[in-house]
């Protein structure tokens, strides 16, 4: 399994390598239901804030975060929306959204683990 590009928070993995495997798997899971389901429902945050940087993200491997953070606040979503969303689609966490994102400093890319299923699934919703 692929273990890069993980944003860990010291309690989380608690319990050694085995933990953290059923973690990452958790996300993955986790991923496998939200980004669907947010792709039905246009009209919410996490998805309005997926579709902005997918759009970035399907042409190139990384965008700036600055560049997205740039894109926001728009009409139905403040800066603050916007940064509380994406933390949580970013890092790992019992309250998460999903792991969709991983940043690094100011670069953002599709989590590893998840990229082939995020990009199906994308580019399923824009044909």
């Amino acid at each position: 399994m692929v273990l890069k590009g993980i944003n860990s928070y010291k309690d989380y993995f608690y319990g050694g390598k085995e933990n953290m495997d059923k973690k990452i798997q958790e996300q993955i899971n986790r991923v496998h239901i939200k980004v669907p389901m947010w792709l039905k429902k246009p009209e919410q945050i996490n998805t309005t804030i997926f579709l902005r940087i997918m759009e970035y993200l399907v042409k190139q491997d990384s965008v700036e975060f600055s560049i997205i953070e740039s894109i926001f606040p728009t009409k139905n979503i403040s800066k603050y929306q916007y940064r509380t969303n994406f933390t949580q689609m970013s890092n790992f966490g019992k309250k998460n959204n999903a792991k969709v994102f991983e940043r690094n400093g100011d670069v953002i890319k599709i989590w590893e683990p998840v990229k082939n299923f995020v990009l199906e699934k994308y580019n399923s919703f824009v044909k």
